[in-house]
């Protein structure tokens, strides 16, 4: 159920609550960084700036995690 109506989903997409952001290191999202920038370039032949690869990492991990989320439960 998702509110008052049916979900219609094959899975249902948990909330996400405010204590349970992701936070990488910095470390961590340099690395990743380069990873998306990496594959931008490697597979799509874009150059894609540290500003933007940030962004799209800010995307996947607040709004495609609780997807990835629901799959491994």
């Amino acid at each position: 159920m998702l509110g008052n109506r049916p979900c219609t989903r094959a899975y249902q997409v948990v909330p996400r609550r405010s204590n349970e952001k992701i936070e990488f290191s910095k470390e961590e999202r340099a690395a990743l960084i380069k990873s998306i920038q990496g594959y931008f370039r490697d597979e799509l032949d874009q150059e894609l700036g540290q500003f933007p690869a940030g962004f799209l990492l800010d995307f996947f991990t607040e709004e495609i995690r609780p997807h990835y989320y629901n799959r491994g439960l």
